[in-house]
């Protein structure tokens, strides 16, 4: 029946491919590796042939139906969230952390989730959570999120010293460091540095990582400001 369901997505018949996988799961009663297996080729067949979100969320959905496991509903949430429905994909990912509450992937996917749908409340505790289940990461978006965190408690130590886990993640692109030396300004002014101390480290960090117009702009102000 999976097969029978991915031959009509690509000929097009997508109904037939969806009732096919309905049929599918009528006759399946564990979230095992085959099912997860199916049920993501076939989402990334309905993204490649056509591109159609629908599908994609009308599978998701009549998948976590029939079955609620973590994996299952982290699955979902990854598709629904490409399927530009982040807040089911937020549903999902809380009722996968409250299932499996010591499973890091599914709090960093939540925070992550939560960013998408602009909840900074929910990114933040999830951010905490994935922290405490691992305080040695090494994810550049998970450190900058808990950096952010501290800044708006104005614990600026804490975020200083989150910023500098994140410049010593190798391979970092040119876009993440433009964003870390932002974010680094930012800390320094919270920590009362001064306006020229601050326009020297970006600089620095502009003959670095090269011209960027967001540094450039951050010191015409700051010297207009001195």
């Amino acid at each position: 029946l999976p097969f029978a369901s991915h031959c009509a997505i690509v000929a097009g018949k997508k109904r037939d491919a969806l009732e096919y996988f309905r049929r599918y799961l009528n006759h399946t009663e564990e979230a095992g590796e085959e099912l997860q297996l199916h049920l993501t080729a076939l989402a990334v067949d309905f993204y490649t042939f056509g591109c159609d979100r629908k599908s994609i969320a009308e599978l998701m959905e009549m998948t976590v139906a029939k079955i609620r496991t973590p994996e299952i509903l982290s699955i979902a949430a990854n598709h629904m969230a490409l399927a530009h429905q982040p807040g089911k994909a937020v549903t999902y990912l809380k009722e996968a952390s409250s299932l499996d509450p010591m499973n890091p992937n599914i709090w960093m996917m939540l925070t992550k989730a939560c960013l998408q749908t602009m909840d900074y409340e929910g990114m933040h505790d999830a951010c905490r959570y994935y922290m405490a289940l691992c305080p040695e990461t090494r994810d550049f978006e998970m450190l900058m999120i808990q950096a952010n965190g501290y800044m708006e408690e104005r614990d600026y130590e804490l975020a200083l010293y989150s910023l500098r886990r994140c410049s010593h993640i190798r391979g970092l692109s040119t876009e993440q460091r433009a964003m870390l030396t932002l974010a680094t300004a930012q800390v320094m002014s919270g920590m009362g540095e001064s306006n020229s101390k601050i326009v020297d480290y970006l600089k620095r960090r502009n003959r670095i990582i090269g011209a960027d117009e967001r540094i450039n702009k951050l010191i015409t102000e700051l010297k207009k400001e001195e």
